[in-house]
């Protein structure tokens, strides 16, 4: 493959499947059953859309394996969170916690959980299939801590009488496996803070 691009999970009618996308080469998609074969399938799709485009003398975008993402990018993924949400959902776990300190420990080893997590997201795109392939696991790892972390802190604030009403918004994870992502995302975000206020 010589273009970035994403998968998802999709379902219409009944009927589920997987979706990979491609950034950059407009209307360049491929389906299957399972990930890999909606992969495969964009993969000769990317080929023939780019014959098609030189026959037809359609631009053809460079490949730039340092294409530069924004968050316009992300918020093009579907189920992508606003920065805004995200943020909203961050100030109510603050407020929830206030002074406990036992909550702020808590709080700590989400942020640390997430950081891990978000170390090896950000590094995703520029590894090759060969170093996704072998960091994959870890990587699940470290995602499956994330959600533990949040479940963590959601259940002791619960406790403490809190509503916790943030962790409704992130989804269930097990019902949908779309806010497994969202759950990532909102993650990435939690390190970014960390990382703008340590300065």
């Amino acid at each position: 493959m010589k273009y970035p691009f994403y998968t998802y999970f999709n379902e219409v009618d009944g009927h589920t499947f997987w979706v990979a996308r491609s950034f950059y080469l407009k209307g360049c998609v491929g389906q299957g059953n399972t990930q890999d074969e909606a992969i495969s399938e964009l993969n000769t799709n990317e080929d023939d859309w780019l014959e098609e485009a030189k026959k037809f003398g359609i631009p053809i975008p460079k490949t730039n394996s340092c294409a530069i993402d924004t968050v316009a990018t992300y918020l093009f993924m579907p189920s992508a969170m606003p920065i805004e949400k995200m943020a909203s959902i961050h100030r109510q776990i603050a407020e929830e916690i206030g002074n406990d300190l036992d909550a702020i420990d808590l709080y700590g080893e989400l942020i640390a959980a997430a950081i891990k997590y978000a170390t090896i997201r950000a590094k995703w795109s520029v590894m090759s299939r060969e170093e996704k392939m072998e960091k994959n696991p870890y990587r699940t790892s470290l995602h499956n801590d994330v959600i533990l972390q949040i479940n963590i802190l959601a259940r002791y604030l619960r406790k403490a009488e809190k509503p916790a009403s943030w962790r409704d918004l992130l989804g269930d994870e097990t019902a949908d496996p779309m806010c497994r992502k969202v759950i990532g995302d909102f993650a990435c975000f939690l390190a970014f803070v960390n990382g703008l206020c340590a300065r």
